[in-house]
């Protein structure tokens, strides 16, 4: 444990909960509730694992609020980024803890500032076996340092300063303390929504004012509360206190990362296929869809404006220049929702001739895992810059004059690659056991020949032919049907009649077999993959593919089911803290 007095030129005491105090202090006025805090204190306060990367933790979801501050996905923010030459960080508003526990893995000495008490304990908590993180429960703005950090941390903190910075020019100020308050080569590290994200275009609500358009609109119902700021405002406001400035985007937002991109990144050639694998959620209510986002992405790539409608800003801001390797890669992508031996991360590197290859390895495999269904490999593949055959269905399917075998006919290539690859045995078309994950959108179209990117995935035993094409239309219907407005004989609900429909029109005649033998495959992978048993996976899949109609019904009913428990869970929960012992 580092002294903190030498740090600390403010007069500050250690309390009992070992939170240091000034004390003429004033309480902060921010909080998810006293129902969801009571309950994340208390998974914190009896947790064994507190690590970033803890599954214990992230097993305690149970809302938004438990997710934000328990996801392992908080990690994501900042793992692709090498800080390994900076030793001292100050966070700025720490909230319940989670990036400081991610700080204190990665550098020296850590001090994490939060003005709210119950939230600052919680965050001692979090933190509580690592002695290189102290806690000050505190406004920023109070405390004075007598040394200077290496790398400040301001993590979906800077758009409240007008609510709690007096003056006229409450951001330009907190930029510069966080100037002062930084080495000759130090480093600001900032997160925040992007005002003109594309999902508020959407629909979605304003994050802090939870006032849809909002901040599209400017801002002016509330002119007290937090406010986010578009890509040119944010970049002159940084460039008044620093000398240069980079920015990075979090998909789909900072809050719950699944990829950090480059800018460089966002200007190559077919990258909105990428991005619109990322969906965009409007917390907490799910995610909104007033039109399709991969449609958009598209004509946005063609008029070079991802990085203005990108969700999430994650800037870093530096007093001299920032180190070109401390993003080493133009863009990393986690999967992480798996089971730990299948967790991976794709880095997208360029090479020297400008190339770009896509390396995907696995986070951490010492081999101590029980044996899956399922094989997995790292590969390596070349960066595509056209259109996936999923890609073109799906263009297709909005032209309402095609039929159905014109709307599917790209993949017409892609059953006959199969079929080259496989082998007729008393009648039936198998195909080795890497092409599990042969799905439209892991194929590219290029003349008469199909090439397959990204099998990872490695089936133990040859798979029947059309338990592949089953799988690979129904991958592209769920997408399809998310878009309105694409042609009528996409529309029907019952999606077992309309695989069989489009197999028949790409040559190939389904059976009742067929499905049950996809079923058995898709909940063994999931399984295997996801740990998601088949008891709960199984009723969903075929409900899906009985009517998509009914599955919406059901998905609400249960919705609304799951979120009256949470406010008698917490009802309860909180009537068991006040009341007497």
């Amino acid at each position: 444990m580092f002294d903190i007095t030498e740090w600390v030129a403010s007069s500050v005491f250690r309390d009992s909960d070992g939170i240091w105090s000034s004390s003429d202090r004033r309480e902060f006025a921010y909080s998810d509730g006293a129902g969801p805090e009571t309950y994340i204190a208390s998974v914190v306060r009896n947790a064994k694992d507190l690590t970033s990367k803890s599954a214990e933790l992230e097993n305690s979801i149970i809302d938004w609020a438990s997710e934000y501050h328990l996801s392992r996905n908080r990690a994501q923010l900042l793992s692709g980024f090498d800080f390994s030459g900076y030793g001292n960080a100050l966070e700025v508003g720490c909230g319940c803890g989670a990036m400081s526990r991610i700080l204190g893995e990665q550098f020296e000495n850590v001090i994490s500032i939060e003005g709210s008490r119950s939230r600052a304990r919680i965050a001692r908590s979090r933190t509580r076996d690592l002695g290189n993180v102290e806690i000050i429960n505190s406004p920023f703005q109070e405390i004075e340092f007598k040394r200077k950090f290496d790398v400040i941390f301001c993590i979906g903190v800077f758009e409240y300063s007008q609510m709690f910075v007096g003056g006229d020019s409450p951001y330009e100020r907190i930029l510069s303390l966080f100037r002062d308050y930084l080495t000759e080569t130090g480093l600001l590290v900032l997160a925040i929504e992007n005002q003109f994200g594309l999902k508020y275009f959407q629909g979605s609500r304003e994050d802090h004012t939870a006032v849809p358009f909002d901040g599209i609109e400017g801002y002016r119902r509330y002119s007290n509360k937090a406010r986010t700021f578009g890509y040119e405002e944010l970049s002159r406001l940084l460039a008044e206190s620093f000398e240069e400035v980079r920015f990075f985007y979090p998909y789909p937002d900072y809050k719950i990362p699944e990829g950090v991109l480059s800018e460089e990144l966002l200007r190559v050639p077919g990258i909105s296929e990428l991005l619109g694998g990322y969906a965009a959620r409007d917390y907490p209510n799910g995610v909104v869809r007033q039109f399709d986002e991969r449609l958009a992405l598209r004509e946005l790539e063609k008029n070079k404006q991802l990085h203005f409608f990108a969700n999430s800003f994650l800037v870093i801001a530096a007093r001299g220049s920032v180190d070109e390797n401390i993003f080493p890669q133009l863009g990393i992508h986690y999967s992480s929702s798996r089971v730990s031996q299948f967790q991976t991360e794709t880095r997208f590197v360029q090479g020297e001739d400008g190339s770009i290859s896509v390396l995907k390895t696995r986070v951490a495999d010492d081999g101590n895992h029980p044996a899956r269904r399922v094989e997995h490999k790292q590969v390596k593949s070349e960066w595509h810059q056209g259109e996936s055959i999923g890609s073109e269905v799906l263009l297709r399917s909005l032209d309402t004059g095609l039929s159905l075998k014109e709307v599917f006919s790209p993949a017409v290539s892609w059953v006959r690659f199969l079929t080259d690859e496989g082998q007729d045995s008393d009648g039936e078309v198998t195909v080795p056991g890497h092409y599990l994950d042969c799905l439209w959108k892991n194929c590219y179209r290029n003349g008469e020949d199909v090439e397959v990117i990204d099998q990872e995935w490695v089936w133990p035993e040859r798979i029947p032919l059309r338990v592949i094409v089953i799988r690979a239309i129904y991958s592209s219907v769920c997408e399809i049907q998310e878009i309105s407005g694409i042609q009528h004989g996409l529309t029907d609900s019952r999606r077992r009649r309309l695989i069989v429909e489009i197999g028949r029109a790409i040559g190939i005649t389904l059976t009742k077999s067929d499905f049950e033998r996809f079923i058995d495959l898709e909940c063994e992978f999931m399984e295997a993959v996801f740990d998601i048993p088949r008891s709960k996976f199984e009723p969903r899949l075929r409900l899906s593919l009985r009517s998509r109609r009914a599955l919406e019904i059901a998905s609400g009913i249960f919705q609304k089911i799951a979120t009256f428990r949470r406010k008698v869970f917490y009802r309860i929960l909180l009537a068991r803290q006040s009341s007497p012992e």
